[in-house]
């Protein structure tokens, strides 16, 4: 009886070791995975941009499939040469980073957002601010509103902020419209919410202190622009 006792222990112990080393990496993706997610929700609610739109990008640019159901955007995410790296943490992403920038090679997408440091990496104060999801979204919004403001539209300010080449953001556009799951609607046409500019401007000033002053001529032209249409 105490042997039958012991194995059925052991047996017990067995299954439990084993459903730790299943779940225990999804809890820490878990804890993770929600980064990109929780500050993109936050900034939508602070600026005037399609709800859904930066989720959609975010799922084109660094989508990951932890499981088989539902893809998320992973934050340690790097992309170079066409070829999707994940990381499992920001520690290991930021030791890669500054070997590639060590030999040279600054061309390479990073984060939520999948910012170009080539492009845009001298609006960060240090490489470790631009892979900080907060800082790589609320930077990747502000260059996405840009675009708007440039090119009048939101089709084409998604289809440039991956591309101005036609051949490559025709495709990218589907693909976000994709994870928009609006392929049925003109993202012209989408009503956008109303401006609260104070959080975004206080981090992006803290944090991208040369995107500042561009930021600022870009929120006072879209003030004048939301007054004409709520007039």
């Amino acid at each position: 009886m105490l042997i039958y006792q012991f194995i059925q222990k052991v047996k017990f112990f067995k299954i439990l070791f084993f459903l730790i080393i299943i779940l225990f990496p999804f809890q820490v993706f878990s804890s993770v995975n929600n980064e990109c997610e929780k500050n993109i929700s936050e900034i939508e609610r602070q600026i005037d941009i399609p709800k859904g739109l930066l989720t959609a990008i975010g799922l084109t640019e660094s989508g990951r499939y932890i499981n088989k159901s539902k893809p998320i955007i992973w934050p340690w995410t790097i992309n170079i040469k066409t070829k999707s790296l994940f990381f499992d943490n920001k520690k290991q992403m930021l030791k890669f980073l500054n070997s590639q920038i060590e030999e040279g090679n600054f061309d390479f997408d990073v984060g939520c957002m999948q910012v170009n440091l080539k492009w845009h990496g001298k609006y960060f104060k240090k490489i470790s601010d631009s892979i900080d999801p907060k800082t790589n979204i609320s930077y990747a919004t502000s260059f996405l509103y840009k675009l708007k403001s440039d090119h009048k539209s939101w089709t084409e300010a998604i289809k440039r902020y991956h591309s101005s080449n036609p051949n490559k953001n025709v495709k990218y556009h589907k693909k976000v419209l994709a994870n928009w799951k609006i392929q049925d609607k003109k993202t012209e046409n989408l009503k956008i919410s109303k401006i609260n500019d104070d959080n975004l401007k206080l981090h992006v000033k803290n944090n991208q202190p040369k995107l500042y002053e561009k930021l600022e001529k870009i929120i006072f032209f879209r003030n004048i622009f939301m007054e004409k249409i709520n007039n």
